[in-house]
């Protein structure tokens, strides 16, 4: 019996995408307001998430960025997981993708997923610390992150 051959994903930094985010993000496209040209040709954006896990998957986002910088996009949103389930959750590591996510150019938003919060706890992190760290890099109230901006409501 021959083994069926494997399916290739294109992009592998889209290949753990759960329902629930991508219905998160949906919720979270509706509270965006975005202004009404964009609307009426028919906006786009770009969708992502479980990336950078690996110093070889920063420089992959590095050049997606690139990619999508060039894109002519409504929004950028980051389903979440910038780090892997075990880490790094360092101070270091979350600094980095704050200045690495800031060179989008379209507005960004930015969930926070397990593994930046609640799997910490595997590298010898405080779950409650980090999420409070996330927050602190990550979270505008009012708008979203990135170079662009647009409005969000709670």
């Amino acid at each position: 019996m021959r083994a069926r051959p494997r399916k290739r994903i294109l992009l592998p930094c889209f290949a753990r995408l759960t329902v629930f985010r991508f219905f998160a993000v949906l919720v979270l496209s509706a509270c965006a307001q975005i202004p009404a040209e964009q609307l009426a040709s028919g906006s786009v954006f770009a969708l992502m998430g479980d990336t950078p896990y690996s110093d070889n998957e920063v420089r992959r986002l590095d050049s997606l960025i690139d990619d999508l910088n060039a894109q002519p996009l409504a929004f950028v949103a980051h389903v979440g997981d910038i780090t892997s389930g075990k880490g790094p959750c360092t101070d270091q590591w979350f600094g980095a993708r704050r200045k690495q996510l800031a060179r989008i150019r379209h507005p960004f938003i930015l969930l926070p997923g397990d593994n930046d919060w609640t799997d910490c706890h595997r590298s010898g992190f405080d779950p409650m610390e980090r999420l409070a760290k996330w927050r602190e890099l990550f979270c505008f109230p009012e708008k979203s992150f990135g170079e662009g901006k647009i409005s969000l409501q709670r």
